[in-house]
């Protein structure tokens, strides 16, 4: 449902004026119906104050005149439950804000929704109990910043089975780190020279920024691939195999890949193996080469962009290592 309203104002040329601890009510009127989910959320600016110069920060679909940036994000507030609602319908948003951040009321009603029946919340793998025979989850942890961080299930579930036995069931009970070659549309743009830029000479800047790439790992980043548009320039390939059944062991992959002349990005995701199902945190299916890649919502992927030597190579090898010691992978790209 696409509401359209507007939710705070703030007037930065009178600072007085701003509240920083306000709760507010908005009325809504639905103008379809559906089911609401979330509140999406953006910045519209005002740049002069005189409504001639706007820079906003909408979604493509919210916006005719849409012109892409970078770290220019919308605000995504999560309802704890869908809520079923009519055209036409009013109903009352309760906003609230302080300095930093904005939020929803919901109350008690957030904490007694998540009060499942017959599940224990714990915080250490020390307070689970001797008598269960599976362990199962979907991999995700708040500290990951890439798709692989998330291996740190495989270190959890060894401790679990020192307290529970070896015949303890694992879902999942395996992991692949897949990456693809991508066309990305602006993606690139993020790690590429600047140049010249009305009339500024960037140029040493360039040199600087691409130098402090070159003298690092891998620089792969994370970002949520959906917002961004691209083209496969290859079918995805097999990075690394992990089996979460065994102890985590060190693990090495060095293989080569061709590249088309436009591919300037590799994504890079994890899909976990629950017997014969697999959930995927990159692709949502199958994407084949010079198709537009459909991407998983809700997670990030982590993207290697090339430097501006594998621009011109047509062909790419990659050096991928796991090292148990620490839990982490490291990537060359060569």
């Amino acid at each position: 449902m696409n509401l359209l309203e507007i939710l705070s104002r703030f007037d930065f040329e009178t600072a007085d004026s701003i509240i920083y601890d306000e709760s507010f009510d908005r009325s809504i009127t639905c103008k379809k119906s559906g089911k609401l989910d979330a509140i999406l959320m953006w910045w519209d600016l005002d740049m002069d104050g005189t409504g001639k110069f706007w820079i906003d920060m909408a979604p493509k679909w919210a916006n005719n005149a849409y012109h892409w940036r970078d770290h220019w994000m919308q605000a995504v507030y999560y309802l704890p439950h869908r809520v079923n609602v009519e055209k036409n319908q009013k109903f009352i948003l309760k906003c609230s804000h302080d300095e930093f951040s904005m939020w929803f009321c919901v109350g008690e009603e957030y904490i007694s929704y998540y009060k499942f029946a017959n599940v224990n919340v714990v915080k250490s793998t020390a307070d689970v109990s001797a008598d269960q025979n599976v362990i199962i989850g979907e991999p995700f942890y708040l500290s990951a910043m890439t798709p692989w961080q998330n291996l740190r299930f495989w270190y959890d579930v060894q401790s679990l089975k020192k307290r529970l036995g070896s015949s303890t069931e694992i879902y999942p009970q395996t992991a692949t780190l897949y990456g693809m070659c991508e066309r990305f549309d602006h993606l690139q743009n993020t790690a590429a020279p600047v140049g010249e830029v009305n009339g500024f000479d960037l140029s040493l800047f360039d040199d600087l920024s691409q130098k402090a790439r070159l003298a690092t790992t891998a620089l792969v980043d994370n970002h949520p691939l959906w917002e961004y548009g691209g083209v496969a320039t290859s079918d995805r390939f097999e990075v690394l195999r992990f089996d979460l059944q065994e102890d985590p062991h060190d693990l090495h992959a060095n293989f080569k890949i061709d590249s088309l002349h436009d591919t300037n990005g590799i994504p890079l995701w994890m899909e976990w193996h629950f017997g014969n199902y697999s959930h995927s945190t990159g692709l949502k299916h199958e994407s084949k080469t010079g198709e537009s890649p459909a991407w998983k919502e809700g997670v990030r992927q982590g993207v290697y962009l090339l430097s501006p030597a594998l621009l011109q190579q047509k062909s790419i090898r990659i050096d991928a290592r796991f090292d148990s010691k620490i839990g982490e992978v490291s990537l060359q790209f060569y």
